[in-house]
């Protein structure tokens, strides 16, 4: 499938957002009222059962909003953020199952300290599987993907692409 998201309204007040889901090899579209008022990124689980999407809702709230595709049904889960935290973006991607998804936030104020944590929807516990050393000064990342195994993420920063184990939290730039 291609998924994206459409919206027929121009208003902010009642936006009419939906979840479209194109099949690759043709035939109708599936659609899917989506719970987000404003949307950041969308993400599909590694086996491609269901996705999320970062945003806010009806409140303006930050929330996870996780889609199952063989229900139809949508969960909301609050998004971890440090209240002190000036935001400039959260970048995530999902586990295979999407039982997990592993995020970062970019602080507005640069440099920013990047840390990347896995958090388990089930039990809301959380672990770091990524910290940056302060020597290593990020300026700026952008992204941060699963490879298709789901072992290693990637993100962008100056310097080159860092590819990180999740379980041991090591490493590497490719430059």
């Amino acid at each position: 499938y291609l998924a994206f998201v459409s919206s027929t309204s121009g208003s902010l007040e009642q936006p009419d957002r939906r979840l479209v889901l194109l099949p690759s090899s043709g035939g109708e579209p599936r659609e899917f009222v989506t719970p987000a008022h404003r949307l950041w990124t969308l993400r599909w689980f590694g086996d491609s059962r269901g996705l999320g999407i970062t945003g806010h809702d009806a409140r303006g709230e930050r929330q996870l909003f996780r889609l199952s595709l063989s229900t139809g049904e949508w969960q909301t889960f609050p998004l971890p953020i440090d209240a002190g935290a000036q935001w400039n973006g959260m970048y995530f991607d999902f586990n295979a199952d999407g039982s997990r998804y592993f995020y970062s936030w970019q602080d507005a104020v640069i440099p920013s300290e990047l840390k990347i944590v896995g958090r388990d929807l089930r039990s809301d516990r959380e672990r770091v599987v990524y910290q940056a050393k302060p020597e290593d000064q990020l300026d700026r990342y952008r992204g941060l993907r699963f490879n298709p195994d789901r072992r290693q993420l990637s993100f962008r920063a100056r310097g080159g692409i860092h590819i990180v184990d999740v379980e041991t939290g090591q490493d590497r730039v490719l430059q």
